[in-house]
């Protein structure tokens, strides 16, 4: 959500402020998109100004999704040994 801008504060303090879920964020890949639309990607450094916006990305790799993957995985070969057995038998 928005906050106020307060000169003195990083990236990460307002991000901690929004109170991003370190398990769900992605913290290595944060971006800032200035006013104009441009992207800075290296925000360790970075002096905020009026207007930035800054940008968490999700995990794209979390133990949900891994056990979802998992989870289809499974679904799918025991459906495809299933059916091989079956059509053997034909």
């Amino acid at each position: 959500g928005p906050f106020e801008y307060q000169g003195y504060l990083t990236p990460m303090d307002y991000i901690n402020m929004a109170g991003a879920d370190p398990k769900k964020a992605s913290l290595k890949r944060i971006q800032v998109m200035r006013p104009d639309g441009t992207r800075v990607k290296r925000v360790k450094h970075y002096t905020l100004n009026p207007g930035d916006t800054i940008l968490v990305p999700d995990r794209t790799l979390t133990g949900g999704n891994v056990l979802s993957w998992y989870n289809t995985f499974a679904s799918t070969l025991f459906s495809y040994v299933s059916l091989r057995s079956l059509l053997r038998d034909f």
